[in-house]
């Protein structure tokens, strides 16, 4: 049917009208002024309607246009064999292109749907269904949404603005009221929505709708055009759809449904006020990620950045994600009827920081859901992860605030306790409806809760590292109360119990097994599961936990490696403890109805309450056990100011500080402060400032700050003190939910009392002060009052300079009198040197004076240097020669009577001739300490007339003094030896240098350096002379001469004294010194000319050596000879020096001439030689 090229104007109706025509060609027609036209209201026909239509809109159904129509449109359903551009309708007055309206159904057949931006695509019925072909709408950003958006809305929006913008469509989009819609009403389900399918060629639908607004549809959009194929497609993606800043909204059924078709939402986009779900994706086949390698990494349901609001059901539900990579990330859901985000299977899974929030708190009637559900999931759950990761998803006021789970955590887990939100964002926490593996380590943190359903939780190749301070880690099932609670919810949907009462039972999960790492349970609890822990072949320490309500084993350990078990509550249970290796101490393990503990006798259980009748089953080495639960305190007490004596039988102590020591018998809580009373109270109150761990010293042993003693803190006379509140390390049993079942009390400690005397009435103590010579004794006096009455028959103790002087009892005008020792107490002034003291009277409650930690009681000690006397110097010998050795001494003593002579370090003794000083000595270097002696051997000659002074150490202990009388000492010349001269050279050479010597000695004391000299003579000659010291050592002179001639010499030593303390010496024998001649060595002789001419003058010249001394002028000629004849003479020093001879001649003939020269010796000290040949050629 071809209708082309036509013009009507003026139909009272429809323009054209064409019912289910298949092979139209319906192409630049215009209609005008038809319908009734635009004023006409209800009664408003379109231009051109095409029902039942199936057609080829690109080429056959164009080009038609017109104005002044009811409405300005194509108005159809039906099918469309190829692409579809979008024309949106307008009522404007001039001629314009008419555009489309959908009256029902259509249906894309392997072509695409265009939609631009400002395009408004209107719909009345079925859906828009895209079959192996795309739908690409495009909006654009900026301005309003009505204007920019690439919109597909009900046929009933009206383009007058309603109260909600989001629901305004394009006022160009003209179609209602008119014949096909007359109450402009649009509401959810108006139209089917966009389908995307594959046609029956398998054609894949595709679509990209970005900047897009779809409203008023029955599912905003369906996909189902299928999987990823394993097989790479012509154009690889990882998504068949795409939604990009597009809002979906008034849907009556889901937003987004997808079927086993990837897709993603994303970039700010918005589904709201939807029945059902705002997106829902169900996947059944692979992801075949090799297939879209090359688009980046796979993924098969992605939705980021995307605003739900107002869902019927979840937010976001995807099942069948095994193997699927599943990316939900940065979304807000807001006010979804059930799940916010609900996903099945998902094993690659990427869910962070998305906010799921209710406007609102949900109603208390309200059956609860969670923010979140993983059903089955398999993720990275780590704090601080990246990639696939499960984090920072927080949100309020949801049914749950939480993300409930069950499956496998594939690394570590870090626990986030799920905590009910206020007005603010809580980050969701982690409840468990069914079974947990983790691949790794399971931590918890102080005041964790871990709730599960059903099902346990199993820790492979990691550790439990549940480690608390004071809570610690809470283990129970999802129905007890700790926490969020869980119940009415759509996991327990039981009505929540009137608390303390609880839904769990001991059967609700089947608790934790660790394969197998060291691991750690610290002050947490185990409650209502089948069993505890249980670990093979590792470590598990256990402290400070409860295990209640167990249907089996609390405690289960296999293998070599121990389990350790202290401070412990193991109680109502099947089995408390059931170990191969290990030990369980300072715990309560009772009342288990099988056995308290199962093990052989590497299982040890050491001061554990184990009642008086435990069930034990097998050898376990059951040590110390404890005879009472509650812990029992052993009370010392100590003070600075204790008194000597007690009082019947109890401490007795004065005004200071006193401690309180409580030794535990068991290990205690030491978070927990004892307290302490006193009786009769008040008492001092207790301190803890400046303690480490509350007092605690140890886990058993509580000290705190000493308490002040005296009449402002205490009551003097006999008193006690109390100790209670303190708690054992065992935790108190308060888990049961009937509250009589419950003992607060089981681990506080049973109270403890200490008796003890408050010694604390003020004493005054004033003492005199003193004064002394050294070495004597002194009166010393002390006054004892107690509120100014004087204390008769009380024992004052006395020091004197920090020494022990001795005691005196108090007489009636309480005066305690005592004649002391000074002792060795140095001369001198001591203000606090006087020091008294009373150790009080524990039978009145007198406090020793001073009190502890005061200042002593002390007044002024003077101590005066000690006169002493000298005694006359005494000698070993009166009368002695010069150089014989005496030794000078003298004595001398304190004249105090019973006093102390001075010793070493209290002065020295000089031994004085008038001014003058012979010798002086400290005292300590005779005889005895008191005594000075010094010996020598040098007092000069002559009559000696010798005091004895002794000087006293300066500021010493004692005055100085002179010997009232003197020593008469004579000392005569010493005669003196002098050896035979020495030679170091006998024989000698002539001119050889030689050292003669000679040593000077005297019966007691050998002159030296300065005290004469030694000449060695040759008859009346001197050959030399030294002094003594000269020869090496003091007493020995020596001097060098080499001038002796050849010839026997006779040499004797004449020592010659000076000073007056020896006498001259003559050698009684005398030297015989040798001197032989010298060997001399002529050189060849030397001519200056040589050739020479006949007739030439020419100097002949040579040099005469010898070994020690070279022969010299008048010691010799030298010839210079030609066989037997001499050609001229010369003496030596003739020539350039003095063993040098040199002569000319002219004479000698041409020819060769062989010259010797021939040295002959003058004087008798040299021998003659004769030099080698000298050749002298004239020509």
């Amino acid at each position: 049917m071809w209708i082309t090229d036509n013009r009507i104007q003026g139909a009272g109706t429809y323009g054209v009208r064409l019912l289910s025509a298949d092979q139209l060609v319906l192409r630049n027609n215009n209609i005008a002024a038809s319908g009734g036209g635009p004023g006409a209201g209800a009664g408003r026909y379109p231009a051109i309607h095409l029902p039942a239509l199936s057609a080829d809109f690109a080429a056959n159904i164009r080009g038609n246009v017109g104005s002044g129509n009811g409405l300005d449109a194509v108005v159809f359903d039906g099918r469309a064999n190829r692409d579809l551009a979008w024309i949106t309708p307008s009522n404007a007055t001039s001629t314009h292109s008419l555009g489309y309206l959908l009256v029902g159904a259509l249906t894309l057949q392997g072509g695409n749907l265009l939609v631009g931006s400002g395009d408004v695509v209107k719909s009345l019925g079925g859906p828009i269904t895209i079959n192996g072909g795309a739908v690409t709408a495009t909006g654009t950003p900026g301005g309003s949404t009505t204007s920019n958006s690439a919109i597909f809305t009900s046929l009933k929006d009206n383009p007058s603005a309603p109260a909600s913008p989001v629901d305004t469509s394009d006022a160009r989009a003209v179609s209602c009221p008119s014949v096909l819609v007359t109450v402009c009403i649009p509401a959810p389900g108006d139209w089917g929505g966009l389908v995307i399918t594959s046609d029956a060629a398998g054609n894949r639908g595709t679509s990209r709708i970005t900047y897009g607004f779809i409203n008023y549809a029955n599912t905003g959009i369906s996909l189902d055009s299928g999987p990823i194929p394993a097989i790479k497609e012509t154009v690889p993606t990882n998504f068949r759809l795409t939604v990009a800043n597009t809002t979906i909204a008034n849907a009556s059924k889901d937003g987004i449904n997808s079927l086993d078709t990837p897709f993603s939402v994303k970039d700010s986009s918005t589904i709201q006020n939807v029945g059902l779900n705002g997106i829902i994706g169900s996947f059944f086949s692979p992801a075949n990620c090799s297939s879209t390698t090359t688009v980046g990494s796979c993924v098969r349901f992605n939705v980021t950045n995307t605003q739900i609001s107002g869902a019927g059901k979840d937010g976001i539900i995807a099942n069948g994600l095994s193997g699927q990579p599943t990316v939900v990330t940065d979304n807000t859901i807001t006010d979804a009827g059930t799940y916010g985000i609900r996903l099945v299977g998902a094993d690659q899974l990427t869910l962070t920081t998305n906010h799921v929030r209710k406007s609102a708190p949900p109603s208390s009637t309200a059956l609860r859901y969670p923010a979140i559900y993983l059903s089955s999931v398999k993720g990275d759950f780590e704090v601080g992860g990246a990639g696939a990761i499960i984090q920072g998803n927080d949100g309020k006021w949801n049914g749950l605030d939480a993300i409930v789970f069950h499956g496998e955590a594939t690394k570590n887990l870090t626990w986030i306790t799920a905590i009910p939100s206020a007005a603010t964002d809580v980050t969701f926490g982690y409840l468990l409806d069914g079974s947990l593996t983790v691949d790794g380590d399971f931590v918890t943190t102080e005041g964790d809760i871990v709730k599960i359903m059903n099902g346990g939780i199993k820790i492979s190749g990691g550790s439990l590292h549940a480690v608390g301070t004071i809570l610690g880690t809470t283990f129970t099932s999802l129905k007890d109360n700790p926490g969020l609670s869980a119940c009415h919810s759509v996991f327990i949907p039981d009505p929540c119990p009137v608390l303390p009462a609880t839904l769990a039972t001991n059967s609700d999960w089947t608790g934790i097994n660790i394969n197998a790492a060291d691991s750690v349970f610290t002050k947490g609890k185990l409650l209502y599961a089948t069993t505890g822990l249980s670990i093979t072949d590792a470590k598990l320490d256990v402290s400070g936990a409860t295990f209640y309500k167990l249907a089996g084993t609390a405690l289960s350990s296999s293998g070599l490696q121990p389990l350790t078990v202290t401070c412990s509550s193991i109680r109502g249970n099947g089995t408390g403890v059931a170990a191969d290796h290990g030990t369980v101490s300072q715990s309560d393990v009772y009342n288990n109805s099988v056995a308290d503990l199962v093990g052989n006798a590497n299982l040890h259980a050491d001061s554990d309450w184990l009642t008086a009748s435990p069930k034990i089953t097998g050898p376990v080495a059951v040590s110390s056990a404890l005879a009472a639960q509650r812990p029992v305190a052993t009370l010392s007490l100590t003070g600075d100011n204790q008194l000597a004596n007690d009082q019947f039988g109890n401490k007795a102590f004065g005004i200071g500080h006193m401690t309180l020591t409580a030794d535990m018998n068991r290990q205690a809580n030491i978070s927990v402060v004892p307290l302490v009373a006193f009786t009769p109270p008040p008492g001092p109150p207790t301190t803890l400032t400046g303690l480490l761990n509350n007092g605690w010293i140890t886990d058993q042993k509580w000290s705190p700050n000493p308490y002040s003693l005296d009449l402002a803190h205490a009551s003097a006379g006999l008193d006690s003190l109390t100790v209670s509140g303190a708690r054992g390390c065992v935790p108190s049993e308060v888990d049961d939910a009937v509250a009589n079942l419950n003992n607060l009390d089981s681990n506080l400690v049973t109270p403890a009392s200490k008796p003890f005397s408050a010694s604390i009435l003020p004493t005054s103590l004033v003492p005199s002060a003193v004064t002394g010579v050294y070495g004597g004794k002194a009166t010393v006096v002390a006054h004892l009052t107690s509120n100014s009455v004087d204390l008769a028959n009380q024992t004052v103790s006395f020091k004197l300079n920090g020494s022990a002087a001795g005691t005196a009892i108090t007489g009636a005008t309480g005066n305690a009198t005592l004649l002391a020792s000074l002792g060795t107490i140095n001369a001198g002034s001591y203000p606090g040197g006087v020091q008294a003291s009373y150790a009080g009277d524990p039978d009145h409650f007198y406090t020793p004076a001073p009190a502890a930690l005061g200042t002593p009681i002390t007044a002024a000690l003077t101590v005066t240097q000690a006169p002493t006397a000298t005694t006359q110097a005494a000698t070993t010998a009166s009368s002695t020669v010069y150089g014989q050795s005496i030794t000078l001494s003298a004595k001398v003593t304190t004249t105090v009577a019973g006093g102390i002579d001075p010793g070493a370090a209290d002065g020295a003794v000089a031994f004085t001739e008038g001014a003058t000083t012979i010798c002086s000595a400290a005292l300590g270097t005779g005889t005895m300490t008191n005594e000075a002696a010094c010996t020598l051997k040098t007092v000069p000659v002559g009559a000696h007339t010798i005091t004895a002074v002794f000087t006293a150490t300066v500021a010493g202990n004692f005055q100085s003094s002179t010997a009232a009388s003197t020593l008469s000492q004579t000392v005569s010349i010493a005669p003196t030896t002098t050896s035979t001269a020495a030679s170091d050279h006998n024989a000698s050479t002539y001119g050889q240098l030689i050292t003669l010597s000679a040593t000077v000695t005297s019966a007691n004391l050998n002159p030296g350096t300065g005290e004469g000299a030694v000449a060695f003579k040759e008859g009346a000659t001197t050959i030399c002379s030294a002094g003594l010291g000269t020869g090496g050592a003091t007493n020995k002179a020596a001097c060098a001469v080499s001038t002796l001639n050849v010839a026997t010499h006779t040499i004797t030593a004449f020592y010659t004294a000076t000073g007056g303390n020896f006498q001259d010496s003559t050698a009684a024998a005398t030297l015989s010194q040798m001197v032989n001649v010298a060997a001399t060595q002529t050189g060849t002789a030397n001519s200056d000319v040589n050739p020479s001419t006949f007739g030439q003058m020419i100097t002949l010249s040579t040099s005469v050596t010898s070994t020690f001394a070279n022969p010299g002028v008048g010691d010799g000629t030298v010839a210079f000879m030609e066989g037997a004849t001499t050609l001229c003479t010369a003496a030596l020093g003739s020539g350039a020096a003095s063993n040098q001879a040199a002569c000319t001649i002219s004479t000698l003939s041409v020819g060769s001439h062989i010259i010797d020269a021939v040295f002959t010796a003058a004087g008798g000290n040299y021998n003659n030689s004769t030099g080698g040949n000298l050749t002298q050629t004239v020509n």
